[in-house]
Parts: structure tokens; C-alpha cells; sequence
């Protein structure tokens, strides 16, 4: 038999959904949801302290939308059903925290190493800060 679907599962596939819908369909380019709502780098000026909870809402296309529900759906209730729904919660939260953390620390390697790259070759610190704030 097939197992049943537990709340905060349900609750979680519903709020991924309708942020995806409200994604797709306001505005164009996924804008204004992917400016204010997506995980942007910390130096960038589109970042916003929200994001780092906000990103865990945000698919990209409809495959990806439909993959991860599937993946929560299958895992998720098993994990639930263990942990109760407040543990599974918690633990659903601070994956997407750490998810984020480890996304924010190599951004941050990839920008000080590229940054120090750049300005070895001579190029100004705040001309390449311009550049990628443009």
C-alpha cells in the first residue's frame, strides 16, 4: 500500500506551489520573486536578510519544482513519520539554512580568490566592484 502523505509535508507542497505559481506568473522573467526572494550574494546589492530563509521557496523551472516535491513527498513523509512533524520542521529549516551557508562561504571563496586574481593583474578593487554591481 501506498503511504499517506503527512501534514507538514502536505503544508510544504502547498507553500512550494503556490510561491512557484506566484513565481511564474508575476511579472516577467520570474521578476519581481527572483529579486527579492532568491539567494543573492551578500555584496550584491539585490541581497536582502530574508532571502537566506526565502531561497528554500524558489524553483527555477518546472522540472526542478516537480523533483524536489517529488523527493519531499517520498523522503519527507518517512522522515516526519520518525521525527514528528516539529522536529521535521526544524530539521527542514536548518537543512535549507546550511544549504545557504555553504552556497554564501564558497561565494565568498570564489569571490576573494577571483577578487585577488583580478587585482594582482592590476585591475582596481573598486573598478571591479563597479563591474559587478552593474
Amino acid at each position: 500500500m501506498g503511504r499517506q502523505m503527512t501534514d507538514a509535508v502536505k503544508n510544504l507542497l502547498i507553500i512550494n506551489v503556490l510561491i512557484f505559481i506566484g513565481m511564474v506568473t508575476i511579472g516577467s522573467n520570474n521578476e519581481p520573486f527572483m529579486t527579492w526572494f532568491a539567494l543573492y550574494f551578500p555584496k550584491n546589492p539585490s541581497f536582502q536578510p530574508w532571502q537566506i530563509l526565502t531561497h528554500m521557496f524558489m524553483h527555477g523551472d518546472i522540472m526542478h519544482i516537480l523533483f524536489n516535491m517529488f523527493a519531499l513527498w517520498m523522503f519527507g513523509t518517512a522522515v516526519e513519520q520518525v521525527f514528528g512533524w516539529k522536529k521535521f520542521i526544524i530539521f527542514y529549516l536548518l537543512a535549507g539554512f546550511g544549504a545557504a551557508t555553504l552556497q554564501i562561504a564558497f561565494s565568498y571563496y570564489q569571490y576573494n580568490t577571483g577578487l585577488a586574481t583580478l587585482m594582482e593583474a592590476g585591475i582596481s578593487q573598486s573598478s571591479i566592484i563597479e563591474l559587478l554591481s552593474t
